[in-house]
């Protein structure tokens, strides 16, 4: 079989694209892009002037067919017009011929007065005939019409003939113009037929014209579409072209001005190319001013391998040229085999980034590490060895941040920072320092025994519990310390939640090592935290009233209103265990207000009754509600509204509130003491203050605690301490009663000695509501 190669040229092809895309590849397979960009170029250029030229053609021949059209019909139209006016003028003429004829044989006119007008109207009819018989001529109905129009005629001359005789034939002048009518009468119906054929050649011509113009829109239509298809197609391929033509200019462009060094390798590392930004940098680097490949690391041979190994082809990594750093950016071509190198300097990007690390992980304000890294660096696996971990409270922040502002607080948290690096400078076994919390620190240590971990807590809790001194100013922050062991399966969360459970039942533990049983405590706190929640509203909590009495009369002088609290799983829960938590929940104001409001409406109804005389009620007012605003004015509607004078109103106010803020302590006590009520120092000789501070006070009584009691008679320690305090109130003015009086002896000693009252379970127990009453009733006395 003979077989020949395909002509390109001469092979039929229907769709240009299809041609296109051959030639392209031929191109392509024998020419360089340059080539093949030059012969789109002028091949779309013509094609483009062929399809407008084409475009141009086409409207040429649809206007010249269009001017045809129109001229075949107006002539079609103007032969239609002539031929029906021939018509319509050759009716007028015949009856107006009809009526001449007529007139003068009824008006008996001579011929001669109407035979020249006579002859006038048969040349006009004859004359239209003509017109009719030349554009009709092989018609039926045109020779039928002319023949009847001669017979007709005829006629009408033998009646002219007829009415020129004297006498005039009437009969016979009657019967031809019969003959003329029905003569009339049979043109009407054939000229009726020849303008009805007008009207059908009308008719028809203008539906032949209507096509000729429909298929003539048609073809035009079609022609502009496919003009306009080949047209967009061509101009979306000249469009691509030049898209790609401007992105080649552009990619051929990108490392002349690229502000980062760009360079291209050999397959050996060798460098073929760098763009100017490359050679800018060596300046800036002041390194040799051709030595481009100096900018590249020092190991590229192993790093140029890696590349060309791994998949996909390209690397990046980081290095340091001088005093910067850059990250390079490396892509294998294997055809042709080539290496593209991209630089970029991200000196101040790593800035920026370690920056970010570093406040993520450190504390603004101490810049010891934050709550985040302590959470990170108690994770198994980043320990290093670390066997304890410290949680360190501080109290105090509240009166400095009340009294100076936060300014101040910063300034003592970056205090306790430094002393707390000065520790892990001075102390090898501590780690790393952190600022779990606003007040609360946290330390980690390695490993020793604990018996030296409590020694080594107690040292940290001596130097952070030393005076804070802010220039003229010193504070003062109170130091709790909690630690737990470190084992292989804890948690982070555990750890710290350990610790914290530790720091809130120490209570007046400085330093505290967290043990297991600490939990079930930790759970029965927050048993005791939620039930007094709904303690009020469940009517849980009881007042108590423990009578007071005078050493000097035996009379009962007063009562002391104490809390009770009967939990319904817990039973009987001692205030000792309820208050404190009731006051780190902050729930003791509300139930300090509703102990004060108990209080005065009891003792307001039994100063009603007649039952107590002078006698007063001491109320215990929380750190909370001696703070609030509002105390004032809560204390005078309570006691308008219960009706019990203001006099017989004792509130006992605990040591160490009042130490908080002196100043503002003052004002409040002043603005107590205008109402009218008094004031008692509860638990004295338990806090931080002396009888000297106690003077700025305005104060009328001074309660000396029970832990003083314990041991009098007998203990000279106890002895000679309350004899100094009883001894300085009374300097001061100030009452003096003592609680938890238990002996007999004991009161003989306190009255001795110059205590005015007495509180204890020698005279009572404190009692309900009932049972007080009726103890006072029963005028009981020392």
């Amino acid at each position: 079989m003979h077989t020949s190669k395909p002509d390109l040229v001469n092979e039929r092809i229907d769709f240009p694209v299809i041609y296109l895309i051959q030639v392209l590849s031929l191109l392509l397979k024998n020419h360089g892009s340059d080539d093949v960009r030059v012969f789109l170029n002028t091949y779309l250029t013509l094609a483009l002037l062929g399809v407008l030229g084409t475009g141009i053609v086409t409207s040429l021949l649809a206007l010249k067919t269009g001017v045809q059209l129109r001229d075949q019909l107006l002539s079609s139209a103007s032969e239609t017009y002539v031929n029906d006016r021939a018509l319509s003028e050759l009716q007028m003429y015949l009856d107006r011929y009809e009526r001449l004829i007529f007139g003068a044989y009824f008006e008996q006119r001579h011929p001669d007065q109407f035979r020249a007008t006579a002859v006038r109207l048969h040349e006009q009819v004859s004359t239209e005939m003509k017109q009719l018989q030349q554009q009709l001529a092989n018609m039926d109905e045109v020779s039928q019409l002319d023949s009847l129009l001669q017979t007709y005629f005829t006629t009408a001359g033998i009646i002219i003939t007829e009415l020129d005789q004297s006498p005039i034939n009437h009969l016979a002048v009657q019967y031809r113009l019969q003959q003329m009518l029905q003569l009339e009468q049979k043109m009407h119906p054939v000229m009726a037929d020849i303008s009805d054929f007008f009207d059908r050649f009308e008719r028809n011509a203008s539906t032949i014209h209507n096509q000729e113009i429909s298929r003539l829109t048609i073809l035009t239509v079609a022609l502009s579409m496919i003009v306009l298809a080949v047209f967009s197609l061509l101009g979306w391929l000249l469009y691509l072209l030049i898209i790609k033509h401007s992105k080649i200019r552009m990619l051929q462009a990108f490392p002349e001005y690229n502000p980062h060094p760009v360079m291209s390798l050999t397959k050996d590392g060798q460098v073929a190319y760098a763009n100017p930004a490359s050679y800018q940098l060596l300046k800036v680097l002041k390194m040799p001013a051709q030595d481009v490949s100096a900018l590249l690391p020092k190991n590229l041979a192993s790093l140029l391998e890696e590349v060309k190994n791994s998949d996909p082809p390209h690397r990046d990594w980081f290095g340091t040229l001088g005093y910067r750093q850059f990250q390079y950016r490396v892509h294998y071509l294997s055809l042709p085999p080539q290496l593209h190198v991209y630089m970029e300097d991200v000196t101040e990007q790593e800035r920026i980034k370690n920056e970010l690390v570093y406040r993520a992980s450190h504390d603004p304000v101490t810049r010891l590490y934050n709550r985040f890294q302590l959470y990170e660096d108690l994770q198994n696996n980043n320990r290093h060895g670390i066997s304890y971990l410290l949680l360190i409270q501080f109290h105090g922040y509240e009166d400095v941040l009340s009294s100076h502002g936060q300014n101040h607080v910063d300034m003592v948290s970056s205090e306790i920072a430094e002393r707390v690096n000065t520790l892990i400078t001075d102390y090898r076994a501590l780690r790393a320092g952190y600022r779990w919390a606003d007040e609360v620190f946290g330390m980690t240590v390695l490993s020793m025994d604990q018996d030296s971990l409590l020694e080594l807590m107690e040292k940290i809790r001596h130097r952070l519990a030393r005076p804070y001194g802010l220039g003229e100013l010193e504070f003062l922050m109170r130091v709790r310390i909690a630690s737990t062991i470190i084992t292989d399966n804890d948690k982070a969360g555990s750890l710290i939640s350990r610790c914290q459970t530790a720091l809130r039942l120490s209570q007046d533990q400085k330093t505290i090592f967290y043990h297991p049983a600490m939990g079930e405590a930790y759970e029965r706190q927050r048993m005791l935290e939620k039930g007094l929640e709904t303690a009020l509203e469940r009517d849980e909590l009881h007042l108590y009233f423990q009578p007071q009495v005078s050493l000097s009369t035996g009379l009962i002088v007063g009562a002391e209103a104490l809390l009770r609290w009967q939990h319904p799983g817990l039973g009987n829960v001692s205030p000792d265990e309820f208050i404190p938590v009731a006051e780190a929940t902050g729930i003791i104001i509300p139930i300090g207000d509703w102990v004060l409001r108990q209080a005065c409406e009891f003792w307001g109804e039994l100063k009603q009754q007649g039952i107590i005389d002078q006698a007063v009620v001491a109320v215990n007012l929380s750190a909370g509600q001696f703070r609030h605003t509002g105390l004032v004015n809560m204390i005078r509607d309570i006691v308008s509204v219960t009706g019990m004078p203001y006099d017989q109103l004792e509130l006992e106010i605990t040591e160490s509130h009042l130490m908080h803020d002196l100043d503002a302590s003052v004002e409040i006590m002043k603005r107590l003491q205008q109402l009218g009520v008094a004031l008692a120092i509860d638990d004295f000789g338990t806090g931080y203050s002396s009888l000297s501070t106690l003077n700025g006070f305005p104060l009328d009584k001074l309660k000396i605690d029970r832990s003083f009691v314990v041991g009098i008679p007998g203990n000279r320690s106890n002895e000679t301490l309350v004899e100094a305090i009883i001894q300085m109130a009374h300097a001061l003015n100030l009452k003096i009663i003592t609680e938890g009086v238990e002996t007999k002896v004991q009161v003989e000693w306190l009255k001795k000695h110059g205590s005015n009252e007495i509180q204890g379970y020698y005279f009572s127990k404190p009692l309900p509501r009932d049972e007080f009453v009726a103890f006072i009733q029963q005028g009981q006395t020392l």
